[in-house]
């Protein structure tokens, strides 16, 4: 008779349950988790240790996810912590459920680029507006 086997503890990373694997990329892997204070799931983005141990490697994921944490927009996932712990090196996001941007294009192709914004001077202005340290004409009014 096969012995039951007690179920396996989740796998944590700091305060971090880790659900499964997302992703991969030259950075690092990304993988679902529920961060456990907030009681809500997550994309954990872990820097691998062998990149860890190169300090611009480290200072260039710390930069990313300091950067991501600084944007607000409804096509931008939410940055929600950086940190280290048990020697990685994590960032976790906005976990957003639905199909992969490379399963999107696969099925749909790559999206026309956006169309661009008009800058002030091309929409209406007779010209360009002269940078200060253009010399100006000299007039004279008459009265």
């Amino acid at each position: 008779m096969a012995q039951a086997t007690a179920p396996q503890e989740p796998r944590r990373l700091g305060g971090f349950e880790l659900l499964g694997k997302l992703g991969k990329g030259g950075m690092g892997t990304v993988l679902k988790a529920r961060q456990v204070s907030m009681h809500r799931l997550v994309a954990l983005k872990i820097l691998p240790k062998k990149l860890a141990e190169n300090e611009r490697f480290v200072q260039r994921f710390l930069r990313e996810a300091r950067s991501a944490a600084k944007l607000r927009h409804p096509n931008i996932v939410q940055a929600y912590d950086v940190g280290q712990a048990e020697g990685y090196y994590f960032f976790a996001m906005e976990f957003v459920d639905g199909e992969t941007l490379d399963a999107i294009i696969r099925r749909d192709g790559r999206p026309p680029p956006p169309k661009r914004t008009p800058r002030p001077w091309r929409s209406g202005m007779p010209s360009r507006p002269r940078p200060r340290s253009t010399p100006r004409r000299a007039t004279t009014m008459k009265r």
